[in-house]
């Protein structure tokens, strides 16, 4: 018998759909393309590209034609290696053709995701929608600003990921929702100058990062009048939430053990809202009641009497494990992409096959929710 370990997914889910492309730098398991930039430049629009785990980050790549589905190996793989990229870039390559409807899915990017609808041709559209971030690792995700014409980010989903910093600095933004992620050791930052209100900031947990302004808004006082973001159903730990947001809606949110748990202060000017907890214990299963950097040896569901269950505006928890995109057992912090992760080939040893004859093969593959 002959046995073939691969690290890359099987593609008996996608058997019924054509473009389905491979991409290894891992030798160990080799894709159709070993370099990711190659394969997105020769993927059509629509494409799935399945990006293997490798002891190897993948460098630099951008995306600017094409609509395409990136799907990793994961950001905490218990099978094998993770996929990792250095940089990403879902751009515009004309007025015309950009990223717009690409998605991510267990990929970490080691240092910034970039969305820039920008580009260097002249003329006026500078959109970009449509993008999914699901189940990934972020170092920042950077909504870049126009310098010439105004920047519209439109229908831009980032669920159940853990990250860093999130930077909010498009011109126009609708329909842009940061739900169900971990955010450590970072910020969330606006804009004064724009209209956030079409930003929803949902059943996050924050963690770590009291030393720095958690909101910041970049601008003069003057430019601070705009609707700020809607933030619902997040816990703040160790990561003072009172830093800026300016006009923004706080509902339904714990703070604890922040150097100001404040919400409705001064320090986030204009901000309304209500049924929020200020200074209560979440009461997480396991987390450091001094707080700590994001680590997978943490759980963050909440003890039995936790003062965050169905205290949610929707009547669900609140935190990650609520909401419209929960994390669940099955989907955990960290979890695989949901598609089987193939393992092995077994093939009979020395078997020869005539023309118009079968060979048989076994396939082992794990489940992945």
């Amino acid at each position: 018998m002959k046995t073939i370990l691969l690290s890359v997914f099987t593609i008996l889910g996608f058997s019924s759909f054509a473009g389905v492309i491979t991409c290894s730098n891992n030798p160990n398991s080799p894709g159709q393309y070993i370099s990711l930039q190659d394969a997105v430049d020769n993927a059509n629009a629509n494409d799935t590209i399945l990006v293997a785990g490798s002891p190897s980050h993948y460098g630099t790549v951008i995306n600017s034609s094409k609509a395409l589905t990136i799907i990793g190996a994961g950001i905490n793989n218990p099978n094998g290696y993770n996929t990792e990229i250095n940089y990403l870039h879902f751009t515009r390559a004309s007025s015309s053709v950009s990223a717009t409807g690409s998605k991510l899915i267990g990929v970490r990017i080691i240092n910034v995701l970039y969305l820039n609808p920008e580009y260097l041709a002249s003329g006026t559209n500078k959109s970009l929608e449509d993008i999914v971030i699901e189940r990934c690792h972020v170092g920042n995700i950077d909504m870049q600003g126009g310098s010439v014409n105004p920047t519209i980010f439109t229908n831009i989903l980032i669920k159940n990921c853990i990250l860093s910093t999130v930077g909010l600095y498009g011109d126009v933004k609708n329909n842009i929702r940061i739900l169900n992620n971990i955010i450590t050791s970072g910020s969330i930052r606006q804009t004064k100058n724009a209209d956030n209100s079409n930003v929803l900031v949902a059943n996050n947990i924050f963690l770590w990062n009291d030393q720095f302004a958690f909101f910041t808004s970049p601008g003069s006082a003057a430019q601070s009048t705009f609707p700020g973001m809607v933030v619902n159903n997040n816990i703040f730990y160790y990561a003072s939430p009172n830093t800026e947001c300016h006009n923004c809606s706080f509902s339904n949110n714990i703070t604890y053990n922040n150097l100001d748990d404040t919400l409705l202060g001064s320090g986030n000017p204009g901000s309304t809202g209500g049924a929020n907890q200020i200074g209560v214990d979440p009461e997480f299963v396991n987390y450091p009641i001094a707080g700590a950097s994001f680590d997978y040896v943490y759980d963050f569901h909440l003890q039995p009497g936790s003062p965050g269950i169905g205290a949610g505006s929707d009547g669900t928890d609140i935190g990650i494990y609520g909401g419209v995109a929960p994390f669940t057992d099955a989907a955990d912090v960290g979890a695989n992409p949901a598609i089987p992760q193939m393992l092995e080939i077994t093939t009979p040893l020395g078997s020869t096959v005539s023309k118009g004859t079968n060979l048989n093969v076994t396939f082992k593959s794990y489940k992945q929710d």
